[in-house]
């Protein structure tokens, strides 16, 4: 009687190994499935230009003052986090930039990380400011882009958006994009709205 009993308690035993075998088999198959996804994602998004929007109402300013505002550089840290600081390339950067001026924008924690982007202002007309950057970010971004749209309402206020693009050059580029998203959101629908109607270009 005690041998029946052990043999069938090797056999549940055994057959359980053989259950457990095949399930463990697939997830180990999902897990180096999902991780090859995830590495082809990393690999082919380098190849291809990224894109983020982010859309603010501002009360109280119009699409000129606040066009105004956002061609100027030094309101940029004003209201970007990540934004350190900015200097000039040729021209001045404490008033609204004409296409063709530039500016260096430093991100980072200079000294010890310094980050520097170099801007070129390609339009500042009607609804329309843009900014270049072909070399972008040493090693992390290229072509980059920044294009705000402007569109005044009858009420005294004036929907923007910010859409920006780049090529990304490495993975840390796709893993900083989160933050990057956090950060204009921050800079568009808390700061702009608080710092652009305290005074303009100040």
């Amino acid at each position: 009687m005690l041998v029946n009993r052990q043999t069938d308690r090797q056999a549940i035993s055994n057959h359980d190994v053989e259950r457990g075998t095949p399930f463990l088999a697939m997830s180990l198959s999902m897990l180096s499935t999902r991780l090859r996804s995830l590495f082809w994602l990393l690999s082919s998004v380098t190849t291809g230009a990224l894109t983020l929007m982010t859309s603010s109402r501002i009360n109280g300013i119009s699409r000129q003052e606040l066009q105004d505002f956002l061609a100027t550089p030094t309101n940029w840290p004003r209201i970007v986090a990540s934004s350190h600081s900015v200097e000039r390339v040729s021209n001045q950067v404490d008033t609204p930039l004409l296409p063709g001026e530039q500016v260096k924008e430093i991100f980072g924690f200079p000294p010890l990380l310094p980050l520097s982007v170099c801007w070129t202002c390609e339009r500042n007309d009607d609804e329309l400011l843009e900014f270049l950057a072909p070399e972008g970010l040493e090693n992390v971004a290229r072509n980059c882009r920044m294009v705000f749209n402007f569109q005044e309402e009858q009420t005294k206020a004036v929907m923007v958006t910010l859409t920006m693009e780049f090529d990304p050059l490495s993975p840390i580029a796709i893993a900083a994009l989160p933050l990057l998203t956090a950060d204009n959101g921050i800079a568009m629908k808390l700061m702009l709205p608080l710092v652009s109607t305290t005074g303009t270009n100040k």
